[in-house]
């Protein structure tokens, strides 16, 4: 119970930013300054949430019940409701966080599914608004030889999104209908260099807003 990462989406949703596949999030998950899609406070909400690992840890879940849109944005004040479970097909994954890359040293592939629901909300100027999300994502890490190949890929639906993203990142505006996916692919290159070991990686990300202009990117970097 507090303040806490919001349990929807894997790459900012149970991935620890200390140990990320890139140098910078998704841009519609605060990468480069870009902005989350959902409502939050710097990244994060205040509520409860429920979670534990069934299956020896091969199914993750988390259920989560915060404030989300406040104000008068939410005449009623309606709570927020989201949930998540993660499905472990190689080494499960039981921690609060995850890695965005395990380094070669652990084999995972993981199938979550999240959703997020708010119920009448004022967005974009219009009353008895409901704000739903869901989410499907895929994540697979493996060792190859000496070096390890690291694949993150999510796709997210948003029915009436509950705030305007920067002008930078795509014209997705509070009251909208997107689709927005993106991929991370990296890899670990074999033998070290001095006292660490380089991962490149490229990433490709689209934002579609129903009735506006799609927005796409490309990036890359290694850490």
């Amino acid at each position: 119970m507090g303040r806490m990462y919001v349990p929807l989406t894997r790459a900012y949703g149970t991935t620890s930013t200390k140990c990320m596949l890139t140098a910078d999030l998704p841009f519609l998950q605060g990468g480069s300054r870009g902005g989350i899609f959902y409502a939050q406070k710097v990244g994060r909400d205040d509520g409860l949430t429920l979670w534990g690992n069934l299956l020896d840890g091969h199914l993750q879940y988390r259920f989560m019940i915060s404030e989300g849109v406040e104000g008068n944005n939410n005449p009623k004040d309606n709570l927020r409701y989201v949930g998540r479970v993660a499905v472990s097909l190689l080494e499960p994954e039981k921690g609060w966080f995850n890695k965005g890359t395990y380094l070669g040293k652990k084999k995972v592939l993981s199938i979550g599914f999240g959703m997020d629901r708010q119920n009448d909300l004022k967005l974009g100027g219009k009353e008895g608004q409901d704000n739903r999300v869901w989410t499907t994502d895929l994540f697979f890490d493996h060792p190859v030889g000496e070096g390890a190949v690291t694949v993150e890929a999510a796709y997210i639906d948003i029915d009436n999104c509950t705030q305007k993203m920067p002008d930078l990142y795509g014209d997705l505006e509070a009251g909208d209908d997107a689709q927005n996916w993106y991929v991370n692919v990296g890899y670990l290159v074999p033998g070290s260099i001095g006292p660490g070991r380089l991962k490149p990686y490229v990433r490709y990300e689209t934002v579609d807003v129903e009735d506006k202009s799609d927005t796409d990117f490309w990036s890359g970097g290694f850490n």
